[in-house]
């Protein structure tokens, strides 16, 4: 016998793209510039079949101009995240710190306070307080997602996950995922592959903080979302994300670790490629994401023409 979820999503995914314009929420208030310009050419798929998009964000740039994609932009949320991504990655990288995630749980806490009471974007405003029952599919950046998560439920909408990269770090408590720690290295360090001993040991307990983020910081951010809208109870946003009809990956065995993943978990690298128009210096091309997704298309087998010249 079919499994009836399956079936049901099976059977959503056709109606929503053959059967009407559906409406489309992403939930993007966290992330920097290439989240935004990973998920773009879905974002142009989607716009190309009629449906309409909207696209919450922090950053105001397209990666490539599209008139048709509601792009809504709060000031609260620009001037969070610009001081939450104003380091030099490359320099933490390469002394094997990664500040970004060092702050993650205060500015996760601020992010959701001002985004549960924002007052200063009438549109934003009014999507938070009407938008129940208008979407019927909001796509959440897993990156600083956690009160967009509370955002989906609120909505009342089917919801995906979009990782930017690779699995995240505290995927492993919430979608079933067994510890990898053992050998691949988590995002939250520098570290070579294989590792040593005490790599593999600082790869456990970057993980055990992820665990303790989790269990710490529920309670701050639930009684916010409970707060906001007067609600007796709310759930604890892992759960919220634990229904997640599908997590969308951007990455790919042939540049990543190939393993088996749940079946949820669906690598989409070779749909989110870009062509490059110009060569780049060696030396400049350190972290660069125009030449890493030049790279990757050509990994992954990618059909874009502009891999020909």
């Amino acid at each position: 016998m079919a499994n009836p979820l399956r079936v049901s999503i099976f059977l959503t995914l056709i109606i929503i793209q053959y059967g009407f314009a559906a409406n489309i929420l992403f939930l993007f208030g966290g992330g920097n510039y290439s989240h935004k310009m990973s998920i773009w050419p879905l974002v142009m798929a989607l716009t190309e079949k009629a449906h309409n998009v909207t696209f919450v964000s922090s950053i105001s740039k397209q990666p490539k101009p599209n008139p048709k994609v509601n792009d809504i932009v709060p000031v609260f949320m620009k001037k969070v995240t610009d001081g939450i991504y104003n380091v030099d990655r490359i320099r933490d990288r390469r002394e094997g710190k990664e500040t970004i995630f060092s702050q993650y749980e205060s500015e996760s806490f601020r992010l959701c306070n001002l985004t549960m009471n924002a007052q200063d974007d009438p549109e934003f405003t009014n999507l938070l307080e009407n938008g129940h029952g208008v979407f019927d599919l909001i796509i959440v950046n897993a990156v600083y997602g956690e009160c967009a998560f509370f955002m989906a439920h609120h909505l009342g909408a089917k919801f995906v996950v979009f990782s930017s990269t690779i699995t995240q770090d505290w995927f492993f408590g919430i979608f079933g995922l067994p510890l990898e720690v053992s050998w691949i290295p988590v995002l939250a360090s520098r570290m070579e592959y294989p590792m040593t001993f005490w790599d593999r040991v600082k790869n456990m307990y970057n993980s055990w903080l992820w665990y303790r983020y989790s269990a710490s910081h529920e309670g701050s951010l639930r009684e916010i979302y409970r707060k906001r809208f007067g609600l007796s109870f709310a759930p604890e946003h892992v759960e919220i994300e634990r229904n997640a009809s599908l997590v969308l990956v951007n990455s790919h065995y042939t540049i990543d670790f190939p393993r088996s993943l749940p079946p949820i978990f669906i690598d989409v690298l070779p749909i989110f490629t870009y062509c490059v128009s110009h060569k780049l210096n060696w030396n400049q091309s350190y972290y660069s994401f125009k030449f890493i997704f030049r790279l990757v298309g050509c990994s992954v087998g990618s059909r874009k023409a502009c891999f020909r010249k």
